[in-house]
């Protein structure tokens, strides 16, 4: 197998923003911390829970980001990635490109199994040949590593996603990239990673020839 377009998941294929925003504050709640507004923990959706959890509880030890992190996945795995919402327009745009014989996969920094949930859920998972999550490596950049070292990826690979995270992990491995416009990565954030093209829209993806 030889992918031609990793997609990042939440922001680029999913909107997730309902179950994180329920999960975080599910988790704060858990460790007796108040709850936050959605709209400040929007900027968490895409990078490591880990990570995310270093920001919101400064000073805390790992075992107290571990608790934060088991609190948020026991919610999120039981109910809060069945609130998904597929973006308007991705299974068209999906269906187009596999139609020109891309092979594609997913990229992302959920767990392999709950990203396969989502997929299969959503009717996602057949346009996908593999699915690859944050199990499998430490960071986004380090399993895209993984993927070329594997002969899965090459360097005619892309890599499509809404984050900085999503964008460095392609910089990082001398891949390309797009930065998609409609996820939760502002134009600012993507401009500054230098993505190779911009999509406002999930149909704009239908007019790039990945070569």
């Amino acid at each position: 197998m030889h992918i031609d377009l990793l997609f990042d998941l939440d922001g680029t294929l999913c909107d997730p923003r309902t179950g994180i925003v329920r999960s975080f504050n599910h988790a704060l709640r858990a460790l007796g911390r108040p709850e936050l507004p959605g709209e400040e923990l929007e900027q968490f959706i895409g990078p490591p829970l880990e990570q995310a959890f270093e920001t919101l509880l400064p000073g805390s030890d790992e075992t107290v980001i571990a608790q934060a992190v088991a609190a948020f996945r026991k919610r999120y795995v039981a109910t809060g990635w069945r609130e998904n919402m597929v973006y308007g327009g991705v299974h068209e745009v999906l269906q187009g490109l596999r139609s020109k014989g891309y092979t594609m996969a997913v990229c992302t920094a959920k767990r392999t199994d709950i990203a396969s949930m989502i997929l299969e859920h959503f009717q996602l998972s057949p346009y996908f040949a593999g699915v690859f999550g944050a199990d499998l490596a430490a960071t986004k950049s380090r399993l895209v590593a993984r993927l070329l070292e594997n002969n899965l990826c090459s360097d005619y690979t892309w890599m499509i996603g809404d984050r900085c995270y999503d964008i460095l992990a392609a910089t990082d491995n001398g891949l390309r990239s797009v930065g998609v416009l409609w996820g939760y990565g502002s134009a600012e954030e993507l401009e500054q990673c230098l993505p190779s093209l911009f999509a406002r829209l999930p149909h704009d993806l239908k007019n790039i020839h990945f070569s």
